[in-house]
């Protein structure tokens, strides 16, 4: 990554992945003069910073500020939650992956998607268009259960996928975005193995699950349901920062 550049440029550069950036821009939809600004030291657009989050699932406050992990994550911090967000995804028509290490499981939406962009003008001066295709994406991870896991298998499983350890833990920390996780040439989705024990993983969920039932567990619940989605995104990266540690034990 080039430090002479203004800290957004090199996070654009850190978006692109080895990608010429100006190639990248053109093949995502972002106008030339948004990569332009961004060198002279300038900002971008509303528009730009609505259109990478879409098109590369990538945090709008990490971009401007370097805040937290780069990609959007959804971290659970009880089954419940988990399935509460699940059924509200499942109104759309996503393509289900579960990842596992075989001692975490996270879920993996994602849905082709399009987006039409400004593509110049013709010789009468008429505004032209192309269209962008992408991967729509949403990550579901931290505790999920037997409820979040029946949900999905209602809905349909795609695959059943396995990946190592440290994968797994940037996959939870919001460290991979969309084009490593499924169009990069070494893309994780598609050159991930099939995993073999897909049913006792499900079993071992469902013996593990424990449902929120005491009045401290119910009122922290509802405190967490109150928070915007930035700070439920925040205070769940937190916990599950401290029980990878070892700080206490998430059920």
């Amino acid at each position: 990554m080039n430090k002479e550049l203004s800290p957004l440029a090199q996070r654009l550069e850190f978006l692109a992945a080895g990608r010429a950036l100006h190639g990248w821009a053109k093949s995502i939809g972002l106008p030339k003069i948004s990569i332009e600004n961004v060198m002279k030291g300038n900002g971008l657009s509303y528009e730009s910073l609505a259109h990478l989050h879409r098109v590369e699932n990538v945090r709008t406050d990490w971009l401007l500020e370097g805040r937290g992990s780069p990609f959007s994550v959804n971290a659970c911090l009880c089954d419940e939650s988990a399935h509460e967000l699940l059924d509200e995804l499942l109104v759309e028509q996503w393509e289900i992956d579960v990842i596992t290490d075989e001692s975490r499981v996270a879920i993996v939406l994602s849905q082709p998607a399009q987006v039409q962009v400004k593509d110049g003008k013709d010789s009468a001066g008429h505004q032209k268009y192309r269209d962008i295709n992408y991967r729509l994406v949403e990550i579901v991870c931290g505790v999920l259960g037997a409820r979040t896991i029946a949900r999905a298998t209602a809905f349909g499983i795609h695959r059943v996928l396995q990946i190592g350890s440290d994968m797994m833990r940037d996959l939870e920390a919001g460290k991979l975005g969309s084009y490593f996780l499924f169009s990069s040439p070494s893309a994780l989705i598609p050159h991930a193995v099939q995993y073999a024990h897909a049913g006792k993983l499900f079993e071992n969920l469902a013996k593990g699950d424990r449902a929120v039932s005491t009045p401290d567990e119910r009122a922290l619940l509802s405190s967490y349901r109150s928070m915007s989605a930035d700070k439920r995104q925040a205070v769940s990266q937190v916990v599950l920062s401290m029980a990878e540690l070892g700080y206490g034990k998430l059920k």
